[in-house]
């Protein structure tokens, strides 16, 4: 099993617990969480064809730009028939980037910047760089078109064995507060003439 773009490699964590054997494939894992963490990026995964029964992917979608690209990687890794495990937040807004900036002393807040265009985001990310009190700025997150999705994940051999939708709780987690957001997770299993 590996968890792709796991950041702190909590499904991993999980996932090892349960029995499986796990992995976090990011492209910064944090270290002494899994020994079985791998640095990569997932425009190139770094994983040998057929080599991963499950695959699971968290809200990493809104930094995918070719949803094509990256579902044919996680088709060539997984084995015949493989179980893709796929979450995703539906964004019903603009893409935006979100920087930390200090508000006063030692305190940090986040700010969500919308952008229209990658000139329009390089623009935006310039004039953050040079304005005090701007710690860090995150990479953009896209609006992500189910539709789409779903289209790109045919066409690379998935077949979904289901689907399922909610919108979470204001209090799951900061970014989602005013914010409309539906997540939608897919479980799907890789067909068998790919």
């Amino acid at each position: 099993m590996v968890d792709l773009g796991g950041g702190p490699g909590g499904a991993a964590v999980y996932f090892s617990a349960a029995g499986f054997e796990a992995y976090n494939l990011d492209i910064n894992p944090p270290e002494n969480i899994l020994e079985t963490s791998i640095v990569g990026d997932l425009q190139h995964l770094p994983l040998s064809s057929e080599t991963v029964t499950i695959a699971h992917c968290k809200d990493v979608l809104v930094h995918i730009p070719d949803y094509d690209d990256f579902f044919s990687q996680v088709a060539k890794i997984l084995e015949p028939k493989g179980i893709f495990i796929l979450t995703s937040a539906i964004e019903c807004a603009s893409p935006y980037f979100c920087i930390k900036k200090f508000s006063g002393r030692h305190k940090v807040k986040n700010s969500y910047v919308e952008f229209t265009s990658l000139t329009d985001y390089q623009g935006k990310i310039a004039y953050y760089r040079k304005r005090s009190g701007v710690r860090t700025i995150f990479s953009p997150y896209y609006t992500t078109r189910i539709r789409e999705v779903e289209a790109a994940l045919e066409r690379q051999g998935f077949e979904i064995l289901e689907l399922n939708s909610w919108a979470p709780m204001k209090e799951e987690a900061d970014w989602y507060k005013n914010r409309q957001v539906e997540r939608f997770v897919y479980f799907l299993r890789k067909g068998a003439d790919f």
